[in-house]
């Protein structure tokens, strides 16, 4: 633990620990919290309960005055909660398990049991196997030519040698793709990131990424594990290089893996929701809401349905990202279920949004604040818009952010704060220029604003709103051809800005706020 820092590590790595792993702890050192000597169990209790570290109440709850020893003290928790959460997930995490057993072949080497050595380097080759990593292969090759030569096991070791050449070849080939794997992960992750066309590295990357060996063609077809990175990583590039239906052909591809190999959804149950979530999301661009419900609704039963343990991980990701993603279809439902849906999405929200990844607080803040602006709930519309506006960060799905910024101006205007929206419809303006998201019937519209500003009644021009509500008009379900169709569709799905517009062509006189 870092010595400037420990009580804030130490305290974070509390918070995030779930019921079961804390008790599995507690458990564990029960006998070493009765010695008066060992007080780590009572700091853990003291700090489960701050909500913030404060190392003076826990020392008084302590009853100590020698800072020394609380600082031991802290560090020994620290290390003892590494240790229980290592022990808790061994069974369960394939790596922990692999490392696990090595470290136990090596102690036995290094007492010349070759025998029992042997049988756990057996079981770590069975785990490398399974996971097509060569890296892990090689390791246990290497601890099996060091027991057969400590061992003097000639004939083995000769029978090991003589195909050497060709399985060390084998090995590193496997070692590299499966380091490419991570090196496509994560460059995929900054081109999701980075959404500035202009930026010359992104460019390169994705045309590198296009045409990679290993997704052009799926290389271990009976390697489950690279056949799930394929498939998930080609959908990844395929949206990113806008051809939604390789897009939605690698997402199914990848969610059917899961399905024809239940052991894996067991081993990664994280990774089944996502691949469900992901499926939801094709199926909702496609237009196919009742396919979107389906996944969605899976998203939420399976915690139960599977006996998943450690559901308290993954309930944030089932129950909110699942409803997150039913806001897809939020145009096309009727008011009531608009509601429902909005109402469920907010309460789980509050319960569990600090839990949630920042994209998906994008999406579902966008998502409530465009439902209070359309039902003229305007300090309810800011309370959720404003943090997206003015707190996140901005290159995370810019379409999203651009309506919310479009939302956000209409809805200080309804507000009549004149001047604060005549100081900000220049950044608006500015923001949309630099990611090039200009759309006509947008800039109309912030002109119309502009020009509106200071005046009441509020000047209405007929024609003009008729013609911007006819823009603005919901898109049929399903995908567009061309790109720049796909844009201007999602654009207006995100948008769908007719019925306020309509409601401009009848004004209701309402009072100065």
């Amino acid at each position: 633990m870092s010595p400037t820092k420990p009580s804030s590590d130490l305290h974070k790595l509390i918070l995030a620990m779930t019921p079961s792993e804390k008790r599995h702890f507690r458990i564990v050192n029960t006998g070493k919290a009765k010695s008066p000597e060992n007080q780590f169990l009572l700091l853990f209790g003291v700090l489960e309960n701050q909500d913030q570290p404060d190392d003076d109440v826990a020392m008084k709850r302590l009853k100590l005055k020698d800072r020394n020893r609380y600082s031991r003290i802290k560090n020994y928790l620290y290390k003892s909660l590494l240790e229980s959460l290592e022990d808790y997930y061994r069974e369960a995490n394939g790596d922990a398990q692999f490392f696990h057993l090595i470290n136990r072949a090596q102690i036995l080497l290094g007492k010349r049991l070759f025998s029992q050595a042997s049988r756990q380097l057996a079981k770590a080759e069975k785990i490398a196997a399974e996971k097509g990593n060569g890296t892990y292969s090689l390791i246990v090759l290497t601890l099996q030519l060091d027991r057969l030569t400590r061992e003097e096991n000639l004939d083995e070791l000769q029978a090991r040698l003589v195909d050497y050449a060709e399985i060390k070849s084998g090995l590193l080939q496997r070692t590299g793709d499966f380091l490419d794997l991570y090196m496509i992960k994560s460059k995929a992750t900054w081109l999701l990131r980075c959404a500035d066309d202009t930026n010359a590295l992104r460019r390169e990357w994705l045309a590198e990424l296009a045409k990679h060996p290993l997704l052009k063609e799926l290389k271990y077809p009976d390697d489950t594990e690279f056949t799930l990175y394929h498939y998930n990583l080609n959908g990844l590039i395929h949206g990113l290089l806008g051809n939604p239906a390789e897009d939605y052909r690698n997402r199914l591809a990848y969610l059917n893996t899961y399905r024809n190999n239940p052991e894996y959804i067991q081993r990664w149950p994280v990774n089944y929701i996502i691949a469900l979530g992901n499926v939801a999301s094709s199926e909702g661009q496609k237009g196919d809401y009742s396919a979107l419900f389906v996944c969605t609704e899976e998203m939420r039963v399976f915690l139960e349905r599977e006996k998943i343990k450690n559901r308290s991980t993954l309930e944030p990701i089932a129950l909110l990202r699942s409803r997150a993603l039913e806001l897809e279809a939020y145009p096309f439902l009727l008011p009531a279920q608009q509601t429902d849906l909005i109402n469920r999405l907010e309460r789980k929200f509050r319960e569990n949004g600090h839990e949630t990844a920042e994209v998906w607080q994008i999406i579902i803040r966008h998502g409530i604040g465009r439902h209070y602006f359309f039902q003229r709930s305007w300090s309810e519309a800011l309370e959720w818009l404003s943090p997206v506006v003015h707190q996140s960060d901005d290159r995370l799905s810019p379409e999203l952010q651009w309506s919310a910024r479009i939302f956000y101006t209409l809805t200080h205007f309804e507000m009549r704060n004149d001047r604060y929206v005549e100081s900000y419809l220049p950044k608006v303006r500015q923001w949309m220029r630099i990611r090039k998201l200009q759309w006509e019937p947008v800039n109309t519209l912030l002109q119309h604003i502009r020009g509106a500003l200071h005046q009441y009644p509020r000047p209405r021009n007929p024609d003009m709103l008729a013609e911007l509500a006819e823009a603005f008009a919901l898109p049929e379900p399903g995908l567009a051809n061309s790109p720049d169709e796909q844009h201007i569709h999602r654009l207006r799905q995100l948008l769908n800005l007719r019925p306020w517009l309509l409601g401009k062509l009848t004004p209701v006189k309402q009072p100065r706020r």
